[in-house]
Formats: C-alpha cells, structure tokens, sequence
C-alpha cells in the first residue's frame, strides 16, 4: 500500500513539473513548425529500449546528427535523450549501463510486478541522469515527446516541445511511456489532464514526414515479451544493447545513404 501511494504522488508531481512549462502541438502543427528540417523519429520498444541504445549508441559514434530534430515515443522517448547528448556517447550510455544493476537489488514480490518494476526501471533512468547531468549535457531544444492526452475534448495525439531543463524532459518521457497498471498504477495526471502511452496510436504518424526511423524491429529482429521484466534481468538488457549496437553496425550501408 505504502509503494502504490509513493507512486501516485510520484505521477502527480513528474506532471505538475512539465505541463505548464512546455508547448502542445498536434501533428499539423509540429509538422509546419520543422517544415525545414528533418525529423527522426524512434519508437515505442518497452523493454526493447536498449536495443535502442544500442541503435543510438552506434548512430551517435559514427553520424554527425545534430541538425536533426527528434520525435520520441514511450521508450523512444526515453532514447530521445541519448540521441541529443552532446557529449562523449560512451560515457552516458557507460552510468545507464551500469547502474541498472542496482534495479535488481533488493527487490520484493510486490516491486516485481509488471506495474512496479517498469515504474521502477523508468526511476532508475531518472536517478541516472538527475545525478549526473543536467541541461547543458543535452540539446533539449531538438527533443520532442510524443503522447496520447485524455481531457474532456476527449483523447488526442500531442506532441510536447520547447523543453528547457532536463528535469522537465524526464517528465515528460514518464508521460509518454505511461500505460495503465503497466508502467505504473492507474493514472497519469493533474487539473483533468491525463496521460497515455505515445504509441497507444500509430507511430510514427502517418502523416508526419518522418526522415529516419529509428525502432526495435528496424533490422528486422523481433524482440518478445517486451513488458516481461522478469525475463529481463541485468545480463539480458545488456544483451539487447549489444544486438542493437551490432545490428546496425551490420547494416551500416543503409544508414550511410540517410545520414551521410
């Protein structure tokens, strides 16, 4: 009872962080606004974001990306960041990699979960990055979220820009990755706006120029059990960087003709 309590006070205070200090844009909107520019967008992966990583990592080390805007879903959201870090990649992905081991600590048979687990690996993120980083490691300008907003206009698509601190950034990739009693308990919200996976619809959009897409299926590797932490101890997530990392090393060509 007392960790499903944090976790709603958790979720109220991640909104009430971002949702007055950012700009909402439907797609026609976000699409005018970056008419000159193009856009990568990286998908929703569940537990398949490090593969991601892994993907990014790659990308990060071989291309100059820095003039493309990103669009971010549910842990494509999460793997915005890295994609923005303006930094050494290794060292960022290094503090990610590592301490995800501490998730697995200690652990009860409550906090394993579906609901408390993916909530958990999400905090773990957070705890990285808070404690090591802060806006100036990140092009936050160039990073965009994309999530599903209930109100009483009903449920549209959104996508969340004009972020200026890493705080808020964190925030809002806890509102795109947010499905009910899945990543977290029930939901996720304040002042009659709630918050719902970036990829309970299709992503990307379909009428979105998408330059580049970025997702866990794009070398053609199928990833199971996506929601399944159980499956996933420390050694596996490491396992799914490393496949992604190597996956595009393999299929670099491709990439040469859109990045280069």
């Amino acid at each position: 009872m007392k960790i499903r309590l944090f976790f709603i006070l958790l979720q109220i205070h991640l909104v009430s962080a971002f949702i007055s200090s950012v700009s909402f844009r439907n797609v026609k909107q976000f699409s005018n606004n970056n008419k000159d520019n193009k856009i990568i967008t990286i998908s929703p992966a569940g537990l398949g974001g490090f593969y991601l990583l892994g993907i990014i990592t790659y990308i990060k080390e071989h291309y100059d990306t820095d003039d493309y805007t990103i669009l971010g879903a549910s842990a494509g959201a999460w793997a915005s960041l890295p994609m923005v870090y303006n930094e050494d990649i290794d060292i960022l992905v290094n503090d990610i990699l590592t301490n995800f081991n501490d998730l697995y600590l200690n652990l009860s048979e409550e906090d394993l979960s579906i609901s408390h687990s993916l909530f958990n690996l999400q905090y773990t993120m957070k705890h990285i990055l808070l404690s090591g980083y802060d806006e100036s490691s990140f092009d936050l300008h160039r990073v965009n979220i994309a999530t599903n907003v209930l109100s009483k206009k009903g449920i549209n698509f959104a996508v969340i820009g004009d972020i200026k601190s890493l705080r808020v950034a964190i925030s809002t990739c806890f509102a795109s990755s947010h499905i009910p009693y899945i990543t977290g308990d029930g939901l996720f919200g304040v002042d009659d706006y709630y918050f719902f996976d970036g990829g309970l619809c299709t992503f990307p959009p379909q009428n979105l120029n998408t330059y580049l897409n970025i997702s866990p299926d794009m070398w053609g590797y199928q990833i199971k059990d996506i929601f399944n932490i159980k499956k996933y101890d420390n050694d596996a997530l490491l396992g799914l960087y490393y496949k992604g990392y190597h996956d595009t090393e393999n299929n670099k060509d491709i990439l040469d003709e859109y990045l280069i």
